[in-house]
């Protein structure tokens, strides 16, 4: 394979993220317990047109079939309905659907793929058994003059609170895809704002120990290999940068440079106050990580080389972890600014946080 052409197969491929709206139950990608407050939300899908073609395919199984939504939104083109009779109902009022039904009668814990194509002439939608081969549901000519950039729900259907998916969605074996570009579908978890810090443009400042930003990260670091938490902050001030509830995990202070670290929630076993002592430069991102033998934390004024502040030489997971806190730890809190934009979380390389309110 050319170079050239390993880059434009590249460009065709991309990424949409997913936030977890409310609490969904996750395993290696699939989700579950989904509810009107329980689902999966694309905040900034790609504008798109009557002129461009639209592809959606989504592996689910259905434990109740009536009433289980795939996809939803603010008219996001097309939502797939299971209705009484285990049929797929379509509404999409760009197309002048309103109820049209397929004709496959879905069996209930089955494996499906759906897939739905809008070519700019026509709607096609299909359902499979195995990904592979597929089996046409629905079709018909269309005219349709639309634009559509807002909210696109996965699992949910927002203009109704009875109507979400019963059952389970890969994200693995979904995508959607945009003319010739493919979106591999990866969700995220969002934070939630506790009290009134202020928030500007993605920036969070305003910050004390009853205004801050919560994200619910239980259960996700304590079994990761590794782990990578990068935030990008403004000035260096007195109090902490992050920290956690119950537990009190991973702290950090930017004016001693100083990792708190801990396994047991009742003493600092991995590192209490481990840093350079001085504090950090205004207006850089600190990034720290777990390497599965180290913990590391380093800042950088670029985003490109990095400085350590603190390496320390373990490979004692962190087994605990509750809540983390981003810019307060217990009663002391952080006096500056951090800018959401630039702040995420990898677990095993994989983003789990980028920023994004839930």
């Amino acid at each position: 394979m050319s170079m050239f052409y390993e880059l434009m197969m590249r460009k065709k491929t991309g990424i949409m993220y997913a936030t977890i709206k409310g609490s969904l139950t996750e395993n290696d990608g699939v989700f579950s317990g989904f509810s009107a407050s329980n689902y999966l939300s694309i905040p900034n899908i790609p504008t798109y047109t009557q002129n461009d073609r639209v592809e959606f395919v989504f592996n689910f199984t259905c434990s109740t079939l009536y009433q289980s939504v795939l996809c939803g939104g603010e008219e996001a083109l097309i939502v797939p309905y299971i209705n009484n009779v285990g049929k797929i109902a379509y509404y999409a009022t760009a197309l002048g659907l309103t109820g049209a039904t397929g004709s496959n009668t879905l069996i209930v814990n089955q494996n499906y793929w759906f897939k739905a194509i809008y070519d700019t002439t026509s709607f096609n939608a299909y359902i499979s058994t195995d990904g592979k081969n597929w089996t046409l549901d629905y079709s018909k000519s269309v005219s349709a003059t639309f634009s559509y950039s807002g909210i696109f729900e996965l699992g949910n259907n927002s203009s109704s609170s009875s109507q979400y998916l019963r059952g389970s969605m890969n994200l693995n074996k979904s995508y959607i895809k945009i003319n010739s570009t493919k979106y591999n579908l990866q969700a995220v978890v969002g934070y939630t704002v506790v009290g009134s810090p202020t928030i500007s443009d993605g920036v969070v400042s305003g910050l004390t120990t009853s205004d801050y930003l919560s994200l619910n990260t239980a259960g996700k670091i304590s079994s990761a290999d590794t782990w990578e938490m990068c935030f990008k902050f403004g000035t260096s001030s007195s109090g902490y940068f992050l920290g956690s509830n119950v537990t009190d995990v991973i702290t950090y202070s930017p004016t001693t440079s100083g990792l708190y670290l801990s396994s047991n929630g009742s003493s600092w076993d991995i590192a209490s106050n481990v840093g350079t002592g001085s504090a950090l430069p205004s207006d850089c991102w600190l990034r720290i990580k777990f390497t599965g033998t180290q913990y590391i934390a380093e800042y950088s004024l670029d985003n490109v080389s990095w400085v350590a502040t603190s390496v320390v030489n373990s490979s004692v997971k962190i087994v605990n972890f509750a809540n983390l806190y981003i810019g307060k730890w217990q009663t002391s809190y952080y006096r500056g600014s951090i800018d959401l934009n630039e702040t995420y979380i990898k677990i095993n390389n994989k983003l789990w946080f980028n920023g994004q309110q839930s």
